[in-house]
């Protein structure tokens, strides 16, 4: 990318306008200007971008061409990924949903993230068997079973999905969208990883 430089021979502002190829993108040649917000130029003497930067509103003076310099753009940094924490806020995110809501998520490919419900209805017997061996010696301290609660439906829905143990990370909300954390049922399986407060999501022990 190169800052192109121009001086107005009239109000002896300096303008300058980027562009990708190194050479003049005014050709050259002499352009009129009279206001960088319209754009407009004299006729006949072309059309002055929209992105010329530092001209004077109001002077008909000529843009000089005074060389170019180049640049770098600037890298935008790209956006932090997901967590279980943004899936479950993202899942819980519709007001009819009035059961607990778990966001789970593959933390080596975050496009893969299930939701899951409680009281979701699947007996033990349906559940992948990867999950069945994490459940087996799970204690019953809850008034509902081992089996119930959102947290089991969303990783069945991950180990379905192919998700590593090792990758799964989950987060719950309740109905109104508030951070929930695992019930003493699931306690007995999950255990915190990463995050704070909020946004503590579990991992599978």
């Amino acid at each position: 990318m190169f800052t192109h430089k121009y001086t107005c021979n009239q109000c002896h502002k300096n303008v300058t306008l980027r562009d990708s190829n190194p050479i003049n993108p005014l050709s050259g040649r002499l352009a009129i200007h009279d206001s960088v917000a319209s754009g407009r130029v004299n006729v006949g003497w072309g059309w002055i971008p929209q992105n010329v930067t530092g001209a004077q509103a109001g002077c008909y003076g000529s843009l000089v061409y005074k060389g170019c310099d180049a640049y770098e753009p600037v890298a935008v940094p790209p956006p932090p990924p997901q967590t279980a924490a943004d899936v479950s806020l993202e899942f819980s995110a519709h007001p009819a949903d009035k059961n607990t809501i778990c966001g789970g998520i593959d933390i080596q490919n975050p496009a893969t993230k299930r939701k899951g419900v409680n009281a979701h209805g699947k007996v033990r017997g349906v559940l992948h068997a990867s999950l069945r061996a994490v459940l087996a010696n799970v204690a019953k301290l809850e008034g509902w079973s081992t089996d119930n609660c959102a947290e089991i439906d969303s990783v069945d829905r991950l180990f379905s999905a192919g998700v590593a143990k090792a990758n799964i990370r989950v987060h719950s909300r309740d109905q109104f969208g508030r951070s929930k954390p695992p019930c003493d049922n699931c306690q007995g399986w999950l255990t915190p990883a990463e995050g704070e407060g909020e946004r503590r999501v579990y991992r599978i022990r």
